[in-house]
């Protein structure tokens, strides 16, 4: 089970590095060299934080398949599915409202970063924390903790 739970922290760490990475874009927006380089390490940050949430998510489902566990239905579909969920799934809305209103207005530049990258990292914890794989693990956390108990 540890080794499922820390799948499940790598996995919603290397989303956040992919996300924050965007952050950064809005000091990279001169054509320098500088510029040009530092646009180069943000994207090469932004995906291979992304193809690692990606590949821990393969292994933790693998994982948890392995156990005979089917049940359960993915992230990307499932809405409002436990409290912290609810607070992603919301935090999902606004920031999609606020991208597309800063797209709009063309409002300040830095907090368009920080709203986009704040989408894309709700998006993101929206499909871990309503999936089948999280809810494993928050079944089988209970489970050890009332047999803990008994």
């Amino acid at each position: 089970m540890k080794k499922t739970v820390h799948l499940l922290y790598a996995q919603i760490v290397s989303f956040a590095v992919s996300s924050c990475s965007l952050i950064f874009s809005f000091m990279t927006s001169d054509a320098t060299t500088a510029g040009r380089a530092g646009s180069i390490i943000i994207g090469i940050i932004f995906w291979l934080g992304l193809i690692a949430g990606v590949v821990f998510t393969i292994l933790l489902s693998k994982q948890i398949k392995a156990t005979g566990v089917h049940k359960g239905k993915i992230g990307l579909i499932t809405f409002f599915s436990n409290p912290i969920a609810i607070i992603f799934d919301c935090l999902m809305i606004l920031s999609f409202i606020g991208s597309v209103l800063i797209a709009v207005f063309q409002s300040e530049q830095l907090i368009g970063y920080f709203v986009i990258a704040l989408f894309i990292f709700s998006f993101e914890m929206h499909c871990i924390l309503n999936g089948k794989n999280y809810l494993y693990i928050k079944q089988k956390k209970q489970e050890e903790k009332n047999n803990g108990k008994g």
